[in-house]
């Protein structure tokens, strides 16, 4: 053969295998043009998880809320009032697993979400017994969780000094929806002032990171920042950015809000699939919790930068299910055809489906 011939196809074959690749990351692939997600797709993925997994019987406490969150977000986008049965349902085997009062859990951020979902849900079924007891365990939560360590901020466990994003967070988005149930404006002057206060330690408003946590170095005595980055901090200071924004018509929320989300598609994932965040119990979950915010930061902002990047996500995990159309949180990964372990993992995927299905062209 003559050598040019042979290097050009050499070459050839290296691009189509390099492209491959980068399909599987990227969404370059095959039916790349699909319109995914779409309900019949969207409403696939959510059955096969809530049934392999026995989702309304599952046991677990913060992983549980949020799971409880994605049956309420489902029913957001699609108005199927089945949904809002499936998380009666999971409520009350939440509390017949977990008693009525759940301050013995000493971390205060399961108690945030688990607020959450309960307030959603009385928005969704004027059902009192909700908001009574999002309001209850949030009062009593707030009042344990906060100090005047580090000039203010929430604890993140008890008997612990660091003060985490991942309890700010929630707690300014539940102090919102709070305000928005009760007409109470002191949950909005909470929100304020955690948000304030973590603009100062946590959150760097040049570039939209949020960092994981402050403590207190014991060598120095001066506050040491730990700089770690995840979606589902990004995704609940995105909400509460919006949600401030809404209640105040400032436009420094909204900057900070274009900021967090164009610092998680950027800077964490450089526009391409999220195929991380698989290790341990909690960690698989984080991306559902994201996709949540920024679905409410596309509809509340008419925004439209995230859209492209979300829909890529969407397309390529759904391409990478297994045979019985589960998805790991590994979205640019093909799914192995034995069931996933961690049912919160597969929960993410179910969250980008549902959280998308509004934003498809």
């Amino acid at each position: 053969m003559n050598i040019s011939i042979y290097l050009r196809c050499l070459l050839i074959a290296m691009l189509l295998c390099a492209g491959s690749t980068y399909a599987q990351t990227t969404g370059a692939s095959a039916g790349s043009d699909k319109p995914v997600p779409t309900p019949k797709i969207a409403k696939k993925i959510f059955d096969a998880w809530y049934t392999q997994y026995n989702i309304e019987k599952f046991k677990g406490f913060w992983d549980r809320a949020e799971m409880m969150e994605i049956v309420l977000d489902a029913y957001e986008v699609t108005g199927d009032k089945a949904y809002l049965k499936k998380f009666d349902a999971m409520y009350l085997n939440f509390i017949e697993q977990h008693t009525g009062d759940w301050m013995y859990n000493k971390f205060n951020d399961d108690i945030a979400w688990i607020a959450i979902a309960c307030v959603r849900a009385y928005a969704h079924t004027g059902n009192k017994a909700y908001l009574e007891k999002s309001k209850d365990q949030f009062d009593k939560m707030y009042a344990r969780a906060f100090t005047n360590k580090y000039g203010g901020g929430l604890n993140w466990f008890e008997t612990k000094t660091s003060k985490n994003a991942c309890i700010q967070g929630p707690a300014i988005v539940a102090s919102c929806y709070l305000a928005q149930a009760t007409g109470d404006q002191t949950y909005y002057d909470k929100a304020i002032a955690l948000y304030s206060w973590s603009k100062v330690y946590l959150f760097n408003q040049e570039t939209g990171k949020v960092n994981d946590n402050i403590d207190l170095d014991k060598k120095t005595g001066l506050i040491k920042i730990g700089t770690w980055s995840s979606t589902y901090n990004q995704g609940t200071f995105l909400g509460a950015a919006v949600m401030l924004h809404k209640y105040t018509g400032e436009a420094n929320y909204l900057q900070d809000a274009e900021r967090i989300a164009k610092y998680i598609r950027e800077d964490m994932y450089k526009g391409q699939v999220m195929n991380n965040e698989d290790g341990g119990n909690d960690l698989p979950g984080f991306k559902g919790i994201f996709m949540r915010y920024a679905r409410l930061y596309t509809l509340e902002t008419k925004k439209t930068d995230l859209v492209d990047w979300l829909l890529l996500n969407a397309r390529v995990a759904f391409e990478n299910r297994n045979k019985l159309d589960l998805i790991q949180t590994k979205w640019g990964t093909k799914t192995p055809d034995e069931k996933p372990a961690s049912a919160f993992g597969v929960s993410t995927a179910v969250s980008l489906m549902m959280n998308t299905l509004p934003l498809v062209k």
